[in-house]
């Protein structure tokens, strides 16, 4: 629930939200697959069994802000809304806030120009008038002249009130209902329930994007039918303008989760990637996130740094966010050179003795903490990650751990899904279908998988999900261990349809009866987390998001040894498997994937970000002077 857009310098009922701040609240929704739209047409969808994808929004009040801010926004962004107005102050002001400026209502001009654009037109009464107080024939009159009024106005009918206030009771809703009203909203519905006590909640100057009402309940936190949990609100909207500078955009787990993360962030983002602008640049362009590449030719490429700089500067930007090795030396240096303080670098993959699959020397060790000397914070995606920065001598106030996040929903186990998936892999009907997801490298073990199948029955297939410089070593190794008929290699996937006839990674989980990793170095473990989103068993080596968690908040089991032990607790996990029920299960999403939903993520972002862009006391830049 909107209000005015417009100058919100001085708001002290904080019902005013700038044009910026809209733009940027918009573009949020639309990075989520959301689309805004009246609540007639929400209520409508809904009514079929549709619009998992809408998001109602109202603007209340009828300000005249509407149409010279409101209107185009909504415009640009391709979205609808209802806009509640009160015919009895056509041309009038807000004089019912007394503390707050005065702002001009609409003419019955704007109402008819909001409503040739395709708004739909709702009453917010007549003249503003708390109903509850209100006697019968005053309650009579705005409930029921201002429809008559605004009816005529547009030559439409008016299906939808919003009552003033936010204020209803019975006595409300039995007047709005003999007034012939469909629905009506209130922020404060109390024990009132029903197509005309519908919840509403505000969007003022410093709170998070504002609706009406979603069609799914709640939109916060994928795979949630009811409000979201305490921690996963979406965060608040300061007013500033991020740039993610990460290393490359090809498929990976980090990569991924900047696409996903950017989805829930209600900040306007821009991604500069350093080299290798792959498929998820491309979707990030999808998203409508802007996508500069910098052409940076290897590690060593100075010439890299001083356009970074100037891409800095040019941009305006309050905030610097690092993704990667490589992007936080460079990033972090390039920001503090363009005068940028807040800079954030988030830490994805440090292993004990790797850093992004690589082993770690004292030189990269050196330069690393040299550029993290630069920034305001370091971001961990785990506990075991923030403990190794320390050993490293990361300060522990610039230490903050947020973890990866998923989409839940979009992983959620689809028995119609199962089936087509594993009909356009090959596999025979009934086959025990062992999963492995991640890049095919050394590091990952997937050979230890290969040699577990080989002491499977021939029922038992393995299906390695990903790309890598491994992947001739381990057809050769399935080739030795005679079990290459039974391995599939589908090579990268996508995270979503991309159009193309291939799996996504969500279809190819469906298709799988267990997880497995034997990967003994891992900085979050996101590949399993997403198996546990999809309802699937999980057995692992290392994985510090379970470990994180309390005892039996998923169903994972750790496995330590080679081939052969993780032979046996797959042949232990088909057979509980198998003891539950005669068929594939329905699948149910773990509490634990739930716990590290995109939106707790995003929120605890915003925190992170919060501070660094508050803190305002100089540092010194590594020309040493002050920035």
């Amino acid at each position: 629930m909107y209000h005015s857009v417009g100058d919100c310098s001085y708001d002290p009922y904080r019902v005013t939200v700038s044009p910026r701040r809209l733009d940027r609240q918009l573009g949020w929704l639309r990075r989520r697959g959301l689309r805004g739209v009246g609540v007639r047409e929400l209520l409508a969808a809904r009514a079929r069994g549709a619009g998992q994808d809408l998001v109602g929004l109202t603007f209340d009040d009828g300000y005249a802000d509407f149409v010279a801010h409101a209107l185009p926004l909504l415009r640009r962004h391709g979205c609808g809304a209802t806009l509640f107005v009160l015919p009895g102050r056509l041309d009038g002001d807000n004089a019912w806030d007394p503390l707050g400026p005065r702002k001009p209502l609409l003419s019955a001009a704007g109402i008819r120009q909001a409503a040739a654009e395709g708004v739909e037109i709702g009453s917010h009464g007549l003249t503003h008038v708390d109903l509850i107080r209100a006697d019968d024939a005053l309650l009579r009159a705005e409930v029921s002249d201002s429809r008559a009024l605004l009816s005529e106005m547009t030559g439409a009918l008016v299906d939808g009130f919003c009552y003033p206030y936010g204020r209803v009771d019975r006595r409300a809703v039995d007047a709005v209902r003999e007034a012939g009203y469909t629905y009506a909203c209130a922020t404060g519905p109390g024990d009132l329930t029903g197509p005309l006590a519908l919840p509403a909640s505000t969007s003022g100057s410093t709170t998070r994007p504002g609706g009406c009402i979603s069609s799914t309940g709640c939109t916060n936190c994928a795979g949630c039918t009811t409000a979201p949990p305490r921690g996963c609100e979406p965060p608040a909207m300061p007013e500033f303008k991020a740039l993610h500078i990460i290393t490359g955009l090809g498929v990976g787990g980090a990569e991924q989760q900047l696409r996903l993360l950017l989805r829930h962030l209600p900040v306007d983002c821009d991604v500069v990637t350093l080299t290798n602008p792959g498929t998820v640049a491309d979707g990030l362009t999808a998203d409508g996130v802007r996508v500069v590449h910098l052409g940076m030719t290897g590690n060593r490429d100075l010439s890299a740094l001083p356009r970074l700089v100037r891409l800095i500067r040019s941009g305006g930007y309050d905030l610097v966010h690092t993704h990667l090795y490589r992007a936080c030396v460079y990033g972090r240096t390039a920001a503090r050179l363009a005068g940028v303080r807040a800079v954030v670098a988030t830490e994805h993959s440090l292993g004990e003795t790797q850093l992004e699959g690589r082993a770690l020397s004292a030189g990269v060790r050196a330069l690393y903490l040299a550029s993290e000397r630069l920034g305001r914070t370091t971001v961990a995606v785990s506990g075991p990650v923030a403990d190794r920065l320390r050993r490293w001598g990361v300060p522990e106030p610039r230490i903050e751990v947020v973890p990866n996040g998923i989409d839940v929903a979009r992983f959620r186990f689809d028995p119609v899904t199962r089936e087509r998936t594993r009909r356009r892999l090959g596999l025979p009907e009934g086959a025990y279908v062992v999963g492995g997801i991640g890049r095919l490298t050394a590091g990952k073990r997937f050979d230890v998988l290969i040699g577990a199948l080989a002491h499977l029955p021939g029922d038992c297939w393995l299906l390695l999900v990903g790309g890598g410089p491994e992947e001739n070593v381990l057809r050769r190794a399935a080739q030795r261990a005679g079990v290459t008929d039974r391995v599939l290699f589908t090579g990268e996937r996508p995270y979503e349809p991309d159009g193309t006839p291939v799996s996504d990674l969500p279809a190819l989980t469906s298709a799988m009866d267990v997880l497995a990793s034997p990967s003994p170095e891992e900085a979050f473990g996101l590949a399993l987390v997403e198996g546990l989103a999809a309802g699937l068993p999980v057995l692992y080596a290392s994985c510090p998001a379970i470990e994180d968690l309390p005892p039996r908040s998923a169903e994972a089991r750790r496995v330590r040894g080679g081939a052969d032990a993780f032979a046996h607790a797959l042949a232990q996990t088909r057979a509980l498997a198998e003891a539950r029920s005669s068929c594939p299960p329905s699948r149910t999403v773990s509490v634990a994937a739930r716990h590290y939903c995109i939106t707790r993520s995003a929120a605890q972002l915003m925190d992170v970000y919060a501070a660094a862009v508050s803190c305002s006391s100089p540092s010194p830049s590594p020309l040493g002077v002050t920035v």
